[in-house]
């Protein structure tokens, strides 16, 4: 005779829920099955261990992703990324943020170019104005074989993080080309305008001769 497959109650599916909420970014292996396991007396380990990593793991997963609030570090890393790999949303997601799916970043992008197009497009020729840009350009990352970015650019907006546009760019720009903090710093001050930022900088690539 066949054995008929019992069906998870919503008791169950609540319990298992609980007791591996802490694990859920964790790999299978990493769960104390056999302890999970005494809670469940009518399943065997191996069936709870299938369950959850066929089943209930990824509706978890889908779930948290889809309601899922955007901190100011994601976003920023979002844009860093899809304009250092020229929108490879594919290669973003598994090799930075593989917490989301590749619809997720392209959907929250799209958001983001709506309501900061013309600070995101500053921002892009900012990178085709300045060599350092080369070095973080996804043809070459990917020839070296080195998928993570090591410029400095993509670590000064992690670590001055800014939902401004121009003053994000601001903040890029001239911690590279100052040549102390204390010059850093007085500069800054001076600009309330991105028009004004964008005649400085054109003015200090020129003397550095980092300009095309």
């Amino acid at each position: 005779m066949k054995r008929t497959k019992q069906q998870w109650t919503e008791q169950e599916i609540q319990l298992l829920t609980d007791l591996t909420k802490n694990n859920r970014t964790e790999q299978a292996k990493q769960i104390n099955w056999s302890e999970i396991a005494k809670n469940f007396p009518n399943r065997t380990e191996n069936t709870i261990k299938s369950y959850y990593s066929n089943i209930l793991k990824k509706n978890l997963n889908a779930f948290i992703r889809k309601n899922h609030q955007w901190t100011k570090d994601e976003i920023l890393r979002l844009w860093s990324y899809t304009v250092t790999y020229n929108s490879d949303f594919q290669f973003i997601q598994q090799n930075f943020m593989n917490q989301f799916s590749v619809k997720q970043l392209q959907s929250q992008f799209v958001q983001l170019k709506y309501r900061h197009g013309k600070y995101l497009k500053d921002f892009e020729e900012m990178l085709k104005n300045m060599k350092y840009a080369q070095n973080i350009s996804t043809k070459l990352l990917l020839q070296e074989g080195a998928p993570k970015p090591t410029n400095q650019l993509i670590q000064l907006k992690l670590e001055r993080p800014n939902n401004s546009g121009h003053i994000l760019i601001q903040n890029i720009c001239m911690k590279q080309l100052s040549k102390n903090k204390n010059e850093e710093e007085q500069t800054m001050k001076k600009f309330k305008t991105l028009k004004q930022f964008e005649l400085f900088v054109k003015q200090k690539l020129k003397i550095l001769n980092m300009s095309e």
